[in-house]
C-alpha cells in the first residue's frame, strides 16, 4: 500500500497520473468487498524478472538505469519518470 501512495503521489506531482492506479488503491483503502484479489503474483514476478535483465544489461552495456527516486512502471524503456 506504501509504495502504491509512494507511486500515485509521485506521479501526481510530475502531472502524470496513473488513474488506473489511483483506483486500485482506493479500492483497497475502502475494502469495498469482502474479497478483494491480490494481482497476480506469478504473472508479476516474471514481467519483474524481465525488468531486472533487461536493467542489468544496461548496466553491463553503460547504458543509463534510473536511480531512486525514480522507478520503473510500466517498462524499462519507455517510462517517462
Amino acid at each position: 500500500m506504501r509504495m502504491l501512495e509512494y507511486v500515485t503521489q509521485y506521479s501526481d506531482f510530475w502531472q502524470t497520473p496513473k488513474k488506473w492506479l489511483e483506483k486500485i488503491l482506493q479500492a483497497y483503502k475502502e475494502k469495498k468487498t469482502d474479497y478483494l484479489p491480490v494481482p497476480q503474483l506469478s504473472v508479476a514476478s516474471w514481467i519483474i524478472a524481465g525488468y531486472c535483465t533487461q536493467i542489468m544489461f544496461h548496466l553491463c552495456t553503460d547504458k543509463a538505469v534510473k536511480m531512486f527516486p525514480k522507478f520503473y512502471l510500466a517498462s524499462v524503456l519507455d517510462d517517462k519518470n
